[in-house]
């Protein structure tokens, strides 16, 4: 089965608390999504960090919000 790496960084981005992103320039998650170039970037680097680096998707995602929005997030333990 084809991993779906754009459903996987969309569930982590709707789960995460949307107060976190009105430090961006966008301001919302909706505007986020909504931008086709900011959401291919996110995409890009989210499946690099896995495909390439071997990261958790946890890991990823915290690694792409802040590379790409400028957004620092931590894992919970």
């Amino acid at each position: 089965m084809k991993r779906d790496y754009l459903k996987e960084l969309k569930e982590h981005l709707l789960n995460t608390e949307p107060s976190v992103f009105q430090q961006t320039a966008q301001g919302t998650i909706e505007t986020i999504l909504a931008d086709e170039d900011t959401v291919k970037a996110l995409l890009d680097l989210y499946r690099q960090n896995i495909d390439e680096y071997g990261s958790t998707p946890e890991g990823a995602y915290v690694d792409t919000v802040h590379t790409v929005l400028g957004i620092r997030l931590y894992l919970r333990p």
